[in-house]
């Protein structure tokens, strides 16, 4: 999203740039995954840090960007999560894991 918008601007995304947007990204990742609509909090943040002179500009772009890109996210990281339960279940559980719980 940071590189779309630089490229909006006509900025380009320096090496020196690349720490703070990898640290926007992965703390914005953990700390709102979590919490509905945390995107948005997570577009400001991205806005207040590298646009805030074109706030007004930056943050609907990444606000449209944020709402195409987040709902597939959301389902990949659902299922991912479910194959996940399922794998552990199976190194746990044994080969019958699903028969054991649901004679339960």
């Amino acid at each position: 999203k940071i590189a779309f918008v630089l490229g909006v601007f006509g900025q380009k995304l320096s090496l020196g740039m690349l720490v703070p947007v990898v640290l926007v990204a992965v703390l914005s990742s953990v700390g709102m995954s979590g919490v509905p609509g945390g995107g948005y909090i997570g577009e400001y943040i991205i806005c207040s840090i590298f646009f805030p002179a074109q706030m007004e500009i930056a943050f609907p772009i990444l606000v449209v960007i944020g709402n195409l890109v987040d709902p597939p996210a959301t389902m990949i990281n659902a299922a991912g999560d479910y194959v996940t339960c399922f794998i552990v279940s199976r190194f746990v559980d044994g080969k019958d894991w699903l028969q054991k719980q649901l004679k339960k």
